[in-house]
């Protein structure tokens, strides 16, 4: 039959040992093109847990977010309350309604 060559631990025709010396059988494969089903699972696999991950993160900072958003609306409805003070008690308008009374109360 030929000759046979002793690679690691097992005994191969020279034909055999042949291609894995030229690398020729890792080659051929890769030449016809595209992927594996198992390395086009692994890349699924990979991109689900990121996104799988990334989620909570994400939702955190839409939360954050909107907290920022209701502080700064907070923020303009206090000041506008202390410019409307100031103004009453300046006398540039008048308390009228409730009057001045019942905001006074709160602050101090």
């Amino acid at each position: 039959m030929g000759r046979t060559w002793r690679l690691g631990f097992c005994r191969y025709s020279e034909a055999v040992c042949a291609l894995y010396r030229d690398n020729s059988v890792i080659t051929s494969r890769r030449s016809a093109g595209g992927f594996t089903l198992v390395e086009l699972l692994t890349v699924m696999m990979i991109l689900a847990i990121l996104g799988w991950i990334s989620t909570p993160m994400w939702q955190i900072a839409v939360q954050r977010e909107r907290e920022r958003e209701l502080k700064r609306a907070l923020w303009e409805i206090r000041d506008a309350l202390d410019a409307h003070r100031r103004a009453v008690e300046d006398g540039i308008i008048e308390g009228g309604g409730f009057g001045v009374s019942w905001y006074a109360q709160g602050i101090s």
